[in-house]
């Protein structure tokens, strides 16, 4: 599985997004924090406006392919935009959204439903219930991060299972000042798993060292 347009992407698409929700706050603010340099797009049906730009009424109108999707929508939403960014070519998408088999046999459906869309249209998808990667080399924070200490490039890979591990371990690298390749958490694994987030730091050249936490 290819995973550079989800670690590297050059344009990002948050579906889900409003001036109100604390998460699209949080992720704009992670990015603005790195100094992303690439296009930002926010997209709801209610449309409106959110941190002083124009929010689409879907993927569709956007009037570009982005590299990738964060869905921060209702999981019952979550197939819908899969499949909509995914007829459209979107390559890669983070499903922060919670709700799936982690919540029991209905949760388990309908995260069978997302796999399945992610499958027939080939999307990299990180999650669900997951916070989603930082890379700090190429300025890309799609993962909540406070204002503070800035977040150094550097030569070690981290993947967790766990995101509020994530959290804590580049939370931690901020106040040490130890740099990061990459640092992911995989949620669910329905279509990204570690295995592959390991296999892609393997081929990396500015990768010398692999952290792992397992749950499981």
């Amino acid at each position: 599985m290819n995973l550079d347009r989800l670690f590297s992407p050059r344009s990002v698409a948050i579906v889900g997004a409003s001036e109100r929700s604390n998460w699209t706050r949080r992720i704009h603010d992670a990015l603005s924090a790195i100094g992303y340099p690439g296009a930002v797009y926010f997209v709801n049906p209610r449309g409106g406006t959110a941190h002083g730009a124009a929010v689409y009424r879907a993927v569709t109108e956007i009037g570009v392919v982005p590299d990738l999707i964060y869905i921060m929508a209702p999981a019952r939403s979550v197939v819908g935009a899969v499949t909509e960014a995914g007829a459209l070519g979107v390559p890669a998408a983070i499903v922060l959204s919670a709700g799936f088999a982690e919540t029991g046999a209905d949760g388990l459906r309908e995260q069978e439903r997302v796999a399945a869309a992610a499958r027939e249209h080939q999307m990299a998808l990180l999650g669900p219930n997951t916070l989603g990667f930082v890379n700090p080399g190429e300025r890309v924070a799609l993962m909540p991060m406070q204002s503070g200490d800035p977040l150094s490039p550097g030569a070690i890979g981290v993947v967790s299972q766990s995101g509020n591990m994530a959290v804590q371990l580049m939370n931690m690298a901020r106040s040490f000042d130890v740099g990061l390749s990459l640092l992911a958490s995989t949620g669910n694994e329905i279509s990204v798993s570690v295995a592959d987030v390991i296999g892609h730091l393997t081929e990396d050249d500015g990768t010398k060292v692999i952290a792992v936490f397992l749950e499981s």
